[in-house]
This record gives C-alpha cells, sequence and structure tokens, in this order.
C-alpha cells in the first residue's frame, strides 16, 4: 500500500496551470498531481503523474536540473492555532514523521488535544497512524498498541497513557514533541524507544523545546549521554 495519496481525478492530470502558492500546510483535501521540474531546451518544465512513485521514478533519469517530485494539493483546512506559535510543536511534529514515511514512529505529546491533531491530520493524510491516551477504553488502547507492534500502523501518537508498563522496542524514530518535567518521565520515553528488537541496531529520537526550562533540563543530561548516544542541536 502507498503512503502517498493517488491524485483525485486522473483525467485532469498535467492540466492544471503551473502557477501554484507555495507551502500548502498540514492538512489538505485532494492531490491533484505530482510533479517533477527539469530543464529542457534552457526552459524550465515539468512532468505531470497520478502517482507519487510515478513521479519518483521518473525524478531518477538522467534530464538536466532534474528535481525530486513535488505535489499540487488543493488545500481547504490548516491546524488552527488558538494563540501564536502554540501549535508549532504539532506542526514540527507533523514534518519529523514526513522525513521518516515508512518508519515506526513514536510520538509523545504532552496534551490529549494535540495528540488527537496529530493523529487526525496523519490519518486524513493516508498515513497509517494510531493514536493511546487516558481518555480511550482499555480495549481500544490494546488494539491500537498491538497493531502497532505487528507494523499496520506505521506511527504510535501517546501521551502519558504509554509512559509505565508496555514495551514497544519496534519504534525506529522517536519524536517527543512536548517534553515533561519529570525526569523519570523522560527517562521511561527515551526507554521506549531505546528498547532493543530484532534487526534493529540503531535509533532516532527527536525532542522539540521551545523554552530555557526545557533547554536547560536536556543539556543538563547530555553528558549523561556520553558513549551512550550522538546528541545534536539544531533549530527549527
Amino acid at each position: 500500500m502507498s503512503l502517498y495519496p493517488k491524485a483525485v481525478d486522473v483525467a485532469r492530470v498535467g492540466t492544471y496551470s503551473p502557477l501554484a502558492g507555495a507551502g500548502g500546510g498540514f492538512v489538505f483535501d485532494e492531490v491533484l498531481e505530482y510533479r517533477v521540474w527539469f530543464k529542457q531546451n534552457g526552459e524550465s518544465t515539468y512532468r505531470a503523474f497520478a502517482t507519487f512513485e510515478e513521479a519518483e521514478a521518473f525524478s531518477t533519469l538522467d534530464l538536466p536540473r532534474i528535481e525530486p517530485p513535488l505535489a499540487l494539493v488543493l488545500q481547504r483546512e490548516h491546524v488552527n492555532e488558538p494563540e501564536p506559535g502554540k501549535r508549532n510543536r504539532v506542526k514540527l511534529a507533523l514534518k519529523l514523521v514526513a522525513k521518516h514515511a515508512g518508519s515506526q514512529i513514536l510520538v509523545f505529546h504532552e496534551d490529549i488535544d494535540a495528540c488527537e491533531v496529530i493523529h487526525e491530520v496523519l490519518r486524513e493524510n493516508g498515513v497509517p497512524s494510531g493514536v493511546y491516551h487516558s481518555r480511550m477504553p482499555l480495549r481500544e488502547r490494546a488494539v491500537v498498541l498491538l497493531r502497532y507492534r505487528r507494523s499496520e500502523i506505521r506511527v504510535l501518537v501517546t501521551c502519558r497513557a504509554l509512559d509505565e508498563g508496555f514495551n514497544v522496542p519496534e519504534t525506529e524514530v522517536g519524536i517527543i514533541a512536548a517534553s515533561t518535567a519529570t525526569r523519570r518521565q523522560r527517562i521511561q520515553r527515551l526507554g521506549r524507544i531505546l528498547r532493543p528488537a530484532k534487526g534493529k541496531s540503531t535509533a532516532i529520537i527527536y525532542s522539540l523545546v521551545a523554552s530555557g526550562p526545557e533547554i536547560s533540563r536536556l543539556k543538563a543530561e547530555e553528558s549523561d549521554l556520553e558513549g551512550v548516544a550522538e546528541v545534536s542541536w539544531s533549530r527549527a
């Protein structure tokens, strides 16, 4: 099954205007087509495709200045920000999920509503994902966890309900979108991702921080990871 949605109207692929606004946001209603830009006779042009896989295959051809595929999308919605900057962590978490498409990804957030937003955006964009938090019945939580362990869903978005007592060693990428102030909980979350599993030699963990106290806590703990993990910092 493809991780990328097919063009909504195959008959119209290649008929849309070459001019389109950049960006697109994080929620879109329809993929119109996939484009691969390249140079022909010194001019920029593109080929349009109904599927990402076709576009990706074309982008490997030896053509002048050929670029990776781009999606032309129709966007009617966006992730609302009740307060300026409040959803920045959500947006960045979604970007990181897209970057590691196809991996088993565990996303932590402190806020259940934010977890639901992330899950809904992923689901609407065709990413096999599940959500796990304390408002859900125990049976539903168990089913979601089992599907994640079987790789039936690739992304599990969770809140504190997963902090204790559960093992998901299949996880390859961890995204801690909101950091808890409790050292014990932070260690437990790292442990969820770093546990060994068959065929797994390494894991990648992103900790998204925005405040001075968050940065100070992680800086203080960085020395504890010497010889265990490679740590790098970057500005989003």
